[in-house]
């Protein structure tokens, strides 16, 4: 007599399959939307938090070296670098080397999502008295430098407005002679 094999092959139905996939789908396009969402806010925050040090870097480079240090910006292609002034007093050429006096040459297109200088939605700019007249390059500062004497001191004040192609804004400044640099977030109504 011959047994009967009680084994049987299972698998997943075409309709367990088509759930599973569609619940990936879902899954996919809900956090594939947030990922684009939040990237260029990344992206901007990203250059702004960089901009900031850079400047606190000038700054601490004028002290440690007697000498003033500016943050220059050339608006017109998205760039700004350290320059230092030379034992004449006069800042040198602004060119791509990194050395005592030139920092590294940062272009703000490097961030991707459109990180540039402006103002985004902001709609008052980032001074105490929030008047909503902005510089129409984005940069604020005399001369688009921004100095710092041998002591630290700003010798300019200003601000440099960042902006991303989503429209979120961040302001870079010294708005004090006392040469203290701050960081301030549009966040749709205010600077935070």
């Amino acid at each position: 007599m011959k047994q009967k094999n009680n084994y049987r092959c299972e698998g997943f139905t075409l309709v367990e399959l088509m759930t599973v996939l569609g619940i990936l789908a879902i899954f996919t396009g809900v956090t594939g939307y947030y990922f684009l969402n939040w990237l260029p806010k990344y992206r901007l925050k990203s250059a702004a938090i960089d901009m900031f040090s850079n400047f606190q870097m000038a700054r601490m480079k004028a002290i440690k070296n007697g000498c003033r240090y500016a943050v220059v910006f050339n608006t017109e292609a998205n760039k700004y670098q350290i320059v230092g002034s030379g034992e004449d007093g006069v800042f040198s050429e602004v060119s791509g080397s990194d050395d005592d006096r030139h920092g590294r040459l940062v272009d703000l297109l490097d961030y991707g999502s459109g990180v540039a200088f402006g103002h985004g939605n902001a709609s008052r700019n980032a001074t105490t008295t929030g008047s909503d007249h902005f510089p129409s390059d984005g940069v604020s500062y005399a001369g688009n430098t921004s100095e710092f004497n041998s002591r630290g001191m700003a010798n300019k004040m200003g601000y440099v407005y960042l902006k991303n192609n989503a429209g979120n804004a961040y302001a870079v400044s010294t708005p004090t002679m006392a040469g203290v640099v701050t960081l301030k977030r549009w966040d749709g109504s205010e600077w935070q």
